[in-house]
């Protein structure tokens, strides 16, 4: 991933993060102000990640006392957790995310850090999370503390937002930052963001006031939306306003919305008001979507009504929305349809699409749908419905999930399913996700099962999940297995998987572990994946690391990767790095590389400078020809 995509993600992630926290109130400061049996809901709930579930967890209910025990040293556990996580200090808390692999789990955990700093210590605690070397956890660790200051303080926030932040980092978290602000002083929020020069940062924040405005005063909040001009308006905006509207009155927002002009907004508008409509009152919000003088607003409206009214009567809602024209709306509308209807009565769900739809895209993906519940429930059922879905492409896409499900409650019962399909891709599907799923719980016996397939496509995947999985408990431990494969070709297939998630967490332990392979194919490979990936994240650091390198075979190896990576950035500098390497037939391929490709994407600078360099005749030869 390059490194202006790496906010992004993060910005990203951290936003679903913070909807999980805060919107839906489960921030997890929450956990001191419940009883106890609220708290050991609460926590099983958001901290289960970390805490090795039982794959059983969902039948704990009927457990009776066996399950109060168990939930009690749950919420021990967590109490414990968090109380640890809470004493970290910045520098041990940027430790602490590049040693945890999964988004979520470190979302979950800057959540509750965050909540935990002062308003005393929230200046410092960002000037300390800028000093981390990791990049993207430094970048997640600065967005949930300008979130949590943004609670605490959010005039300051934005002062030190234009003082201190990059243009890119000002955008991102001006959005957290005002959102934040207009729940606790709209006016102010609105005046701040209306006063700034940036277009991009007025329309961002704006965007993200309006947002949070929608949930308490939609209609002001519509007023405000037209501030914004046509072409920075976010995708969605309209959408929440009217569902929130349509929450309180669904007659008023049904006329407002067709006053809006055609387009997106409009639709979306229409769409909003209908299925929130139908939550309540399905047979008057069935009327006014018929009533609609357009075809497609009318089919469309029809077809949110049968979403929204999915809860309360799928049986219902599916046959309305059978009758609609066969358009993108109606395919959406079974879809929601037959997973709502799955969760109550599976069979009758599978009976009425697998009857009363014509064969073709829309039944396959309702009945698609239905057994992917049923995969979550009873996998046992899902198993013996599979053959009867008509698509064979589904049935493999299905079957790994089925798999998977299976195998976390029943790793033998599973891999006997597998091994009795018939071969081909369904079967492959199916073994590969049972191995997935039992590397989460013990990779080296789903290693050692992998390692008994026949040679070929499904060992190498299974052993490249295997690697994955065991990478996300112990990265170090995954890559050490892997140098002791047997096979050399599935050494060089695995280690690049690993390497990959290794080097954007923890560039340095990973580049130190790849040193002290022995010299040969499996280091170089080792050394070529550290650098492709530290690059992009980290340039600077990469080229210190690699100066640090004793000359040979690997720092060749290093340079010959790096060099290509910053001619777009830094040509000469590119050509100096090539120029360093010690072999010489190494040397010279790389600086025919660098040329070539120089006078490919800026031809006239990259003659210019050839012309007058220091570079081989045979190489300038070559290059200029081009």
């Amino acid at each position: 991933m390059s490194r202006p995509l790496l906010p992004l993600v993060a910005a990203l992630a951290l936003a679903v993060g913070f909807g999980i926290g805060f919107l839906i109130g489960r921030s997890p400061s929450r956990l001191a102000t419940m009883d106890g049996a609220q708290a050991g809901a609460r926590s099983r709930q958001d901290f289960a990640p970390f805490e090795g579930r039982d794959p059983d967890s969902q039948h704990t209910a009927a457990r009776g006392k066996g399950a109060n025990v168990k939930s009690a040293a749950l919420t021990r556990k967590t109490a414990q957790w968090l109380e640890e996580l809470a004493a970290l200090d910045i520098a041990e808390m940027g430790r602490r995310l590049d040693a945890t692999p999964d988004i979520i789990q470190r979302i979950k955990m800057l959540l509750y850090y965050s909540d935990q700093v002062g308003p005393e210590r929230i200046r410092d605690a960002i000037a300390q999370a800028n000093q981390l070397d990791n990049p993207e956890s430094k970048h997640l660790l600065n967005f949930a503390l300008m979130a949590r200051w943004a609670d605490l303080d959010p005039a300051a926030a934005v002062a030190h937002l234009e003082k201190s932040a990059s243009a890119e980092q000002k955008s991102e978290m001006a959005q957290i930052v005002a959102g934040r602000w207009a729940t606790q002083d709209l006016d102010a929020a609105l005046t701040w963001a209306r006063s700034q020069q940036d277009r991009r940062l007025q329309t961002d924040a704006m965007n993200s006031i309006l947002g949070h405005l929608a949930h308490s005063d939609p209609v002001r909040a519509l007023a405000l939306f037209g501030e914004i001009p046509e072409a920075d308006r976010r995708p969605g905006t309209v959408s929440v306003i009217f569902n929130e509207w349509a929450k309180r009155d669904p007659s008023e927002a049904s006329k407002k919305a067709l006053t809006l002009a055609s387009g997106d907004d409009r639709k979306s508008a229409i769409d909003g008001v209908a299925q929130h409509w139908a939550t309540r009152d399905p047979a008057a919000a069935q009327e006014w979507a018929a009533s609609l003088t357009n075809p497609q607003e009318r089919n469309s409206a029809l077809a949110a009504v049968c979403r929204g009214w999915a809860d309360a009567d799928p049986g219902a809602a599916f046959a309305l929305a059978a009758k609609l024209g066969p358009d993108k709306d109606a395919f959406d509308a079974i879809n929601t349809i037959s997973r709502k209807w799955a969760e109550r009565d599976p069979e009758a769900a599978w009976r009425a699409c697998a009857t009363q739809l014509p064969n073709g895209p829309m039944q396959h993906n309702a009945l698609e749908t239905i057994l992917n519940h049923l995969a979550a429930t009873n996998p046992k059922a899902a198993a013996e419905k599979l053959p009867a879905h008509p698509s064979g492409a589904i049935q493999s896409r299905v079957a790994g999930n089925i798999a998977r499900q299976w195998a976390t409650q029943d790793v033998d019962g599973a891999l006997r399913w597998a091994a009795n399909l018939p071969p081909g891709n369904t079967q492959h599907a199916a073994m590969t996700s049972v191995v997935s799923a039992w590397a989460t719980k013990d990779p080296s016996a789903a290693a050692a099962y992998a390692l008994q397939l026949p040679d070929g496509r499904l060992q190498r995947e299974a052993l490249q999940t295997v690697a994955g999985q065991w990478a996300a408990k112990n990265i170090e431990a995954a890559a050490n297995w892997v140098t002791q494969l047997p096979n050399a070709e599935a050494r060089q297939n695995v280690l690049p998987n690993i390497l990959y998630g290794w080097t954007a967490q923890q560039p340095n332990q990973a580049s130190s572990w790849a040193m002290k392979l022995p010299e040969g194919d499996l280091r170089q490979n080792a050394v070529r994946g550290i650098v492709n990936n530290w690059v992009t994240r980290d340039t600077a650091a990469a080229a210190n690391w690699i100066n640090s390198l004793p000359q040979g075979q690997s720092r060749d190896t290093a340079v010959a990767t790096f060099a290509p990576h910053i001619l777009a950035d830094d040509p000469e500098g590119a050509f100096s790095w090539a120029q360093s390497i010690g072999d010489e037939r190494t040397r010279h391929q790389v600086l025919g590389h660098v040329a070539r490709q120089w006078v490919r994407d800026e031809p006239d600078a990259a003659r210019a400078w050839i012309e007058r360099s220091q570079l081989p005749d045979d190489i300038k030869s070559a290059a200029l020809r081009r």
